[in-house]
């Protein structure tokens, strides 16, 4: 028993350290909006849940430091970086810049923002992974609980940030904005998704290769495959968000 016991334990380790590095960089790049809505929209005001957020995408950046950095230096080759650099630099010294550095910072929301819902499309791995033969009991009691985690946290991120844009609309008195802006960014984020998943571009391409993203999107516009797979992802969004918002919003009424 013991011997069956210690295989399992094994089997099971393997299999959650097989998923658990590319899950901790996705869940990386999915936390950052999150991230940065704490600067932007200054939500959550509470200190604790900032500290958590921020330190849960510490630790899915630490076994990945070494790629964040090779990223970093990668970014240091292209003049629009360093433009980019000098423009926020310029505009911190301007003592009338903030409303133009929060812009920069929210486009750099927006951009990082389909990295949230975008885990939404590791479902194929789990796929994959089912196919390969893992008994019933690894994946019912390791891939599937390994795989929700996941997703869940990735697309709670996307959730809480919108809802703490969201609620910075309420406050500034744009309520009316606040569905509009949603679907826009769903929209985005769905053209985002497919650029990731089906082109394999990552977000630093905008700034590495903005020109080869554009002319691959455009080049995609005539397919129809294109249209299809947008609709489809922009739907699954908005739907999922509606649903996902609603659970959010009675738990916070229930700890209120």
């Amino acid at each position: 028993m013991i011997d069956t016991i210690g295989d399992r334990l094994d089997i099971i380790f393997q299999v959650w350290q097989k998923n658990a590095l590319w899950m901790a960089w996705n869940l990386f790049l999915a936390l950052i909006p999150l991230v940065l809505s704490i600067p932007l929209f200054g939500k959550p005001r509470s200190r604790g849940w900032r500290w958590g957020i921020v330190g849960l995408t510490a630790a899915m950046l630490f076994p990945h430091l070494d790629m964040a950095i090779a990223i970093g230096s990668r970014l240091l080759q292209y003049p629009l970086f360093w433009g980019m650099a000098i423009a926020v630099t310029f505009l911190s010294l301007w003592r009338r810049s903030r409303f133009l550095v929060w812009w920069l910072g929210f486009a750099v929301f927006v951009a990082f923002l389909p990295n949230a819902p975008y885990v939404l499309t590791d479902i194929i791995h789990f796929v994959r992974d089912v196919r390969q033969g893992y008994s019933t009991w690894i994946v019912a009691f390791v891939l599937i609980p390994q795989y929700f985690i996941f997703m869940a946290i990735g697309f709670q991120a996307y959730t809480l940030s919108l809802m703490a844009l969201g609620e910075t609309l309420r406050d500034r008195g744009w309520k009316k904005a606040i569905v509009p802006v949603e679907l826009g960014l769903h929209f985005l984020c769905a053209i985002g998704i497919y650029l990731g998943r089906f082109q394999r571009w990552n977000t630093w391409d905008l700034v590495t290769q903005p020109d080869a993203v554009m002319a691959g999107m455009v080049s995609d516009l005539a397919q129809q495959f294109f249209p299809v797979a947008i609709a489809v992802t922009f739907i699954t969004i908005a739907i999922l968000y509606v649903l996902v918002k609603f659970v959010d919003r009675a738990v916070l009424l229930l700890l209120s």
